[in-house]
């Protein structure tokens, strides 16, 4: 059985409690969630120490743990992570639960097993668990995160030290920091868990906390995409802006599911990375095409540029859709492409 130490902060009140190396049966009991929060979760999987770092959307409740292993039974493991996290999400709303990724280069190491292993348990407890039917299930690699969260300012190098993501994590999560340096995690997993959560929601959401389309690409699906032009000029209202970019699709909006995502410009990613982190992530995503990336478009589809008019891209995994199901889409959208595997 795992041992658990932590912290759990009360933001509102400037409040926190740390405990040590408490048995799992024994700290579901004094971790009571309020029900009327929806929370997120950040897991540092480890076969040696896994961290979980919960909080609520609101930031009132933050919580930080620390599970330790006496063994590497992989079945005590899962059952000790999944015991834990189902007792605290009981009867609770959680939005996302993200996990970090392993890297590629560790393929085929005990430890890139049992960690893409939890992966997988972890997709199917979250399809079976009540609690977490709705849950979003997220990973993002060491190195995405921590270039998100390590504070530049203080030097270099620091992105490699445990210590230092740690520290600057407590310097967005003060409270956090009456726990830091009593943590017998000599890799600080909570910390990362934390950071991972934190990480994640700089890559994957905009300042105002809108949805971007982000994720890890799977490169050999075919994703096929469908192009609208919208004209947008009577679009006053969420109720008129839903109705331009799914009306036409009908009582089918409801059966396809479209994810609505912002195009995500930083860094380097261009349409075709959109498209494969879109596909890769979601079978079907929409969103609104910044005016630096319809040029091409319009060469392919021959259409002319028009000021209330906005281009909104339809992506879809093709594989995951039937031939009938795609001819739906053909049938209502004006223009397609296939994107092929990349290298």
């Amino acid at each position: 059985m795992a041992l658990v130490s932590g912290i759990i902060t009360i933001n509102s009140k400037n409040e926190f409690s740390t405990f040590k190396r408490m048995q799992v049966s024994d700290i579901t009991d004094l971790l009571k969630l309020p029900k009327q929060l929806q929370y997120e979760i950040g897991i540092d999987q480890s076969t040696s120490c896994t961290g979980i770092y919960i909080q609520d959307t609101k930031n009132l409740v933050n919580i930080l743990l620390e599970l330790e292993y006496a063994n590497k039974d992989k079945k005590d493991y899962f059952a000790d992570i999944f015991y834990l996290v189902g007792s605290l999400v009981k009867g609770k709303t959680v939005n996302l639960i993200v996990c970090e990724r392993p890297v590629p280069k560790d393929v085929g190491s005990y430890t890139y097993r049992v960690l893409t292993e939890l992966f997988g348990k972890l997709e199917v407890y979250l399809e079976f668990n009540p609690d977490l039917a709705k849950t979003e299930l997220q990973s993002i690699f060491p190195q995405a995160w921590k270039s998100r969260i390590i504070d530049k300012s203080k030097g270099t190098g620091r992105i490699n030290s445990k210590l230092n993501c740690a520290e600057d994590i407590c310097d967005k999560k003060p409270l956090l920091k009456n726990y830091l340096y009593m943590s017998p995690a000599k890799d600080l997993d909570g910390f990362d868990a934390c950071g991972i959560l934190l990480g994640y929601k700089k890559c994957a959401f905009t300042d105002k906390g809108m949805p971007k389309i982000y994720g890890v690409v799977e490169k050999t699906h075919i994703s096929r995409v469908y192009y609208r032009y919208i004209d947008v000029s009577n679009v006053h209202s969420a109720a008129d802006f839903r109705e331009a970019v799914f009306g036409f699709l009908g009582e089918t909006v409801d059966y396809f599911q479209p994810k609505l995502k912002v195009y995500n410009d930083d860094g380097n990613y261009n349409l075709l990375r959109n498209i494969k982190m879109a596909s890769s992530t979601y079978s079907f995503t929409v969103t609104q095409l910044p005016d630096k990336v319809i040029e091409p478009l319009r060469w392919s589809f021959e259409f002319e540029y028009d000021k209330n008019k906005v281009m909104f891209a339809y992506i879809t995994k093709k594989k995951d859709f039937k031939k009938s199901e795609l001819n739906v889409l053909d049938s209502v959208m004006p223009w397609h492409l296939e994107y092929g595997a990349i290298s």
